[in-house]
């Protein structure tokens, strides 16, 4: 796309920038994806199919680009015009990264359907993620057929551009609409609530992150259009995508312990939920079956109290075989609640 010659800096800087973030993602995106395979054997099969694959597909797509620094800083090196040239990052970075962020939108679409139930929602998520999917691949055909350096390559601003400016907008969209769910789904029990403040917080930062990388790519690709500067955030968005998935999905393993209270995750179901178990002591004992009796009556939230077990002595427990498994002696009240979460 550089029809004048600006300096070296800003054709070849914004590309070895990128190539070394993109390194970088991809190795922390392979320790979430082992941790994962640690922590998450039970999760069912279709979710192991999605995060296998598409660290598959990330590796590739990394493999791909140093094909491209190959070509650029190796086998041509000082050529202007290999420098610009697109080589294959029509697949490489537009149509992989394209397909890549459809499908995570998609997977959070999923999300939003199990917490909020709201089929209208889903869809219009759904299809706004497919409509910049569709647009993204369409832009990467076009950047293969034109030549970079063509008065026709100022054609594919547009498409590329669109394609932009939608995957920011639906990741924008995730973003509000999984907080808001999430907000609503509180309770006043403190440790659903933390959970859920936990779950706010992640969802915000990765959904923020991803939407201003890519708003800064298309900055980047409209504004400074005699430059490379878009390839780095080009090169560095497909990492964020899937490495906010696998925050997502590892994030699980961190709400075992919230509080005072112990909380013990399992894997998906088939339905997307989880299992956790809560202990909480004598004094929010009335508390915490008042809140529980109203979080069980917001459906919507697929938030709620799957079963509230209470033991209360009042007398310390004596020696055999009424004594607890783990051998407490007390007269404390104590309370076991299994709650759902998406």
């Amino acid at each position: 796309m550089a029809s004048s010659s600006p300096s070296v800096a800003l054709l070849a800087g914004p590309q070895l920038l990128g190539m070394f973030f993109n390194w970088s993602l991809q190795g922390i995106l392979t320790i979430q994806c082992y941790f994962y395979h640690l922590w998450f054997p039970r999760d069912p099969l279709w979710l192991k199919a999605l995060v296998y694959g598409l660290l598959i597909w990330e590796w590739v797509q990394t493999g791909l680009i140093t094909d491209v620094a190959f070509e650029n800083f190796v086998y041509n090196y000082g050529d202007h015009a290999a420098l610009v040239a697109f080589h294959n990052t029509w697949f490489s970075v537009t149509i992989m990264s394209a397909i890549a962020s459809g499908v995570i939108q998609g997977y959070f679409a999923w999300r939003i359907l199990m917490v909020g139930r709201s089929k209208l929602l889903t869809t219009g998520i759904v299809f706004m993620s497919f409509a910049q999917m569709c647009v993204g691949i369409a832009g990467g055909v076009m950047l293969k057929v034109v030549d970079p350096a063509a008065s026709e390559a100022s054609a594919v601003t547009p498409v590329i551009s669109a394609w932009l400016a939608g995957a920011a907008f639906v990741d924008i969209v995730i973003a509000i609409s999984m907080t808001i769910l999430l907000v609503r789904a509180k309770s006043g029990i403190v440790q659903s609530d933390d959970m859920i403040n936990r779950l706010v917080r992640l969802v915000v930062e990765t959904g923020t992150l991803t939407a201003a990388v890519a708003i800064a790519d298309l900055v980047c690709f409209t504004a400074f259009s005699d430059t490379l500067l878009h390839e780095c955030p080009a090169l560095v968005l497909p990492k964020l995508y899937t490495n906010s998935l696998m925050a997502s999905l590892n994030n699980r393993v961190f709400m075992r312990r919230i509080t005072d209270g112990t909380i013990a995750v399992d894997s998906f179901p088939m339905n997307g939920a989880n299992t956790f178990t809560s202990t909480i002591d004598r004094d929010r004992f009335s508390a915490q079956l008042r809140s529980a009796d109203r979080l069980a009556e917001r459906s919507a939230a697929q938030i709620h109290i799957q079963e509230v077990v209470l033991t209360h002595t009042d007398e310390p427990l004596q020696d055999g075989k009424d004594s607890p498994p783990w051998g407490r002696r007390t007269s404390e009240p104590y309370s076991k609640t299994r709650v759902d979460y998406v």
